[in-house]
């Protein structure tokens, strides 16, 4: 028995010996590399000395009140789990701790714990201790350094052994603190002075970098990366706000800035606002916070801090300056997982550095546009000056219209582009499209190209940043009938004569670079205006169309569809100026028109004289003969008027829409000068309403037949109801009067009564041939 209790004696004093060794050993007094350094040193000292299954390094953050250790291995699931452990400095027990300043024990000796304190305890162990052990132990002991709280030392579980801890490891666990608080204290120290100097290295970096960026968004861009790398974040937006509220910001390098209307920008439109700075530690929970955007960019946010950029000198009041944009830090990293007190006050300190950056790049970009626009402007007016001369020799109205809009175009980058006129009485307006003959006459002056009409003015409009005023003029179906997208820019400026007055309007689509009109662009418009007036009078096509146009307006009012083309050849005779005018419609395999003098109808068959060969629908344009006489194919039996000895003749085909020709209008003899491509566009003008009037005739021929077919019907009523007649005599008088009013065969189905309804499957059938 004595040999026995002397072996006990012996290894317990070897187990002390050796333990104090490793203590003496622990205790040298410099600061660890790093602090994982530090945690892996701790952990293995107490383990050794205490025989202890897991320890813990707990270090408090005084600016965000919790503590936070490096993630224990065993709880690392995935390679994107945090780094870092994070507790609250409230709960059970750490809070306890932080506001005794002393060790607490489980289970403890002479006190009891609430069950929700016990409960508490036991989520703390379950963050460090594997899943398959439970708590049997706990000890936790505060490490100091002039008086503050630097860490707190966690034991959990004996080594191999169950129940409370010994005496002896408070002791050892209380004795390693009192060493280890300075030495924690100075490693945390050498490392945030590492995390400073790297931020430095951040700054001296990025500031060239996003002082040489060739544009706004890349400027925007590496200012986000440089924000989230010095507040150590996940992610950093930079928020642009015009001066309607909208937001534009780059969610990723490389892709389309996003716009969002300041309500709906969640935080950063709340800070925008109230013009202060707002920090979030759980923005989920915040109904202000605006998830649309995190999904758009395929991130989730948790912590969000938000602060106003200001336009102007910072001594400025910050209520009544402008504010410039909204910086946007979210997701804190590193050991605590929110943003503290002193990262907003750096944001802040950042935000006069972001201002600068963004006006002095708007001013170098505004600087090197102007010089691009110098450049471009003298290559415009080159190109006017080079391109002008030829709209003068274009032989065509057509043509003509076509090369302008072409060269407004490549001028000004513009997708599309529209000429208007004003109408006959001033208060309307018509369009030129490239097939003269399908003209929209007789609109109304509305939308911004009605505005431009009435008042002379030019008008820039930029979907993005309009005023008010003009936007609420752009009226869809005007100003939007060119364009082949939806508009976001537009340029309408006023044609004028050499007199000055409004004669028309240019009306200009979306740029190929997606920007704005500007000044210039209506300055170069309205000289390129100029030569288009001047080359459409020397035409003589202007004058024409004017003309034309103011004639319409009688032959439009007339009911009397027969009336409207005998007043639409008249007027055509009048605006070209020719001895007749005779409009052929096709009738069945011939062209029929009425012959003006004698009323008498002239008839050509389909591919005889010239009239018959513009019948044939494969002719599709226009037939000037200078010198009939002299034609080869002139046959005075077909092509030769009554009463008229014809010199020289212009033939023009009309087709529906289906490509078949309807019309053929003939004009004969024009006074004072040979025809041109200017007579043409007016016949072809005049033919489509001419069209539009014979469709109508025919339409009112159809109802007439269609209104005595009823009136027949009605007055042999009388005779479908004999007084002395069945049913079967009745249904057959019927069926015989539609058919002969109708001119059809005709047939009355009658469904034949049975017990359950109407038989399915047979019918009553009366013929008006008689059979039954």
């Amino acid at each position: 028995r004595m040999l026995s209790a002397l072996s006990s004696m012996v290894g317990v004093l070897h187990e002390n010996m050796s333990r104090n060794r490793i203590i003496s050993d622990s205790d040298s007094g410099r600061p660890w590399g790093s602090i994982e350094e530090a945690v892996t040193s701790i952990k293995q000292t107490v383990k050794q000395a205490a025989n202890v299954h897991t320890v813990g390094v707990l270090f408090y953050e005084a600016n965000t009140h919790c503590f936070w250790t490096l993630t224990p291995p065993n709880l690392k699931k995935d390679p994107t789990s945090s780094k870092y452990l994070r507790v609250s400095a409230t709960d059970f027990p750490m809070g306890y701790v932080l506001e005794k300043k002393c060790a607490l024990h489980f289970p403890a000796k002479g006190s009891s714990l609430s069950e929700r304190e016990v409960i508490e305890m036991r989520l703390l162990a379950r963050k460090f201790l594997p899943p398959q052990f439970d708590l049997e132990s706990l000890l936790l002991v505060p490490m100091f350094s002039q008086g503050d709280l630097v860490s707190v030392l966690l034991l959990l579980n004996k080594h191999n052994m169950s129940g409370p801890f010994d005496s002896y490891v408070e002791k050892t666990a209380q004795h390693f603190a009192a060493q280890w608080g300075a030495r924690l204290a100075s490693t945390l120290f050498e490392e945030r002075t590492r995390a400073e100097i790297h931020k430095l290295k951040v700054t001296f970096q990025a500031l060239p970098a996003m002082v040489m960026s060739p544009g706004l968004e890349d400027v925007l861009c590496r200012l986000g990366v440089y924000v989230a790398d010095l507040l150590g974040a996940e992610v950093c937006w930079v928020m642009m706000a015009d001066k309607r509220g909208v937001f534009q910001v780059v969610l990723h390098e490389g892709v389309e800035p996003v716009r969002v209307d300041a309500v709906d920008a969640g935080l950063s439109g709340e800070a925008a606002r109230r013009k202060e700075t707002i920090v979030v530690e759980d923005a989920e929970a915040d109904d202000r916070h605006c998830e649309w955007l995190g999904t758009k960019a395929n991130l989730r946010i948790r912590s969000v801090m938000c602060a106003p950029i200001f336009m102007g000198e910072v001594g400025d009041d910050d209520g009544e300056r402008e504010v410039l944009g909204v910086i946007q830090v979210m997701n804190k990293v590193g050991e605590v997982a929110q943003f503290s007190d002193t990262d907003a006050d750096q944001l802040e300190q950042l935000c006069p550095l972001a201002s600068n950056l963004i006006e002095n790049t708007r001013s170098l970009g505004e600087l090197e546009t102007l010089q691009e626009d110098v450049k471009i402007s003298f290559e415009r007016r080159n190109l006017i000056v080079s391109e002008t001369a030829s709209l003068h020799e274009v032989g065509s109205t057509r043509g003509l219209l076509s090369r302008s809009r072409r060269l407004a175009r490549s001028l000004l980058g513009a997708r599309d582009c529209t000429i208007f006129l004003v109408g006959y009485d001033r208060d309307k307006m018509f369009e030129l499209r490239d097939d003269l003959r399908e003209q929209s006459y007789y609109e109304e002056q509305l939308g911004i190209v009605g505005y431009v009409i009435k008042n002379g003015k030019a008008v820039l409009y930029d979907a993005d940043n309009t005023d008010p005023s003009i936007a609420d003029l752009f009226h869809k179906d005007v100003d939007q009938r060119g364009a082949t997208t939806a508009v976001s820019s537009l340029l309408c400026v006023p044609l004028r004569d050499e007199e000055g007055t409004v004669i028309g309007a240019w009306h200009l689509c979306n740029c190929v670079d997606r920007r704005a009109f500007r000044d210039e662009d209506a300055e170069l418009l309205l000289t390129l205006g100029r030569h288009l007036v001047e080359a459409l009078r020397n035409e003589g096509s202007l004058s024409k169309m004017l003309e034309c146009n103011r004639r319409l307006r009688d032959c439009v009012a007339l009911a009397d569809p027969a009336e409207r083309l005998h007043q639409i050849s008249q007027g055509l005779k009048r605006v070209i100026v020719a001895e007749r005018v005779n409009v052929f419609v096709r009738s069945g395999q011939a062209m029929v028109a009425s012959d003006e003098l004698t009323g008498q109808d002239i008839v050509i068959p389909i591919g005889q004289g010239y009239v018959g060969r513009c019948g044939n629908s494969e002719n599709r344009s226009a037939v000037i003969m200078g010198n009939i006489n002299k034609d080869s194919l002139f046959r005075p039996s077909v092509d030769g008027r009554s009463d008229i000895q014809i010199q020289h003749a212009l033939y023009v085909p009309v087709l529906n829409h289906s490509g078949q020709t309807m019309l053929v209008i003939e004009v004969l003899n024009k006074i004072s000068a040979p025809f041109d491509p200017s007579d043409v566009l007016v016949t072809e003008i005049m033919g489509a309403n001419a069209l539009d009037a014979v469709e109508s005739q025919s339409e009112h021929v159809h109802l007439e037949e269609a209104r005595r077919q009823a009136l027949q019907l009605l007055t042999s009523v009388q005779y479908l109801y004999p007084v002395n007649s069945d049913a079967d005599s009745i249904l057959n008088s019927a069926v015989t009067q539609m058919a002969h009013v109708l001119k059809a065969k005709a047939r009355i189905y009658l469904g034949i009564p049975t017990e359950g309804g109407i038989s399915e499957d047979q019918w009553t059938c009366y013929d008006s041939e008689g059979s039954a």
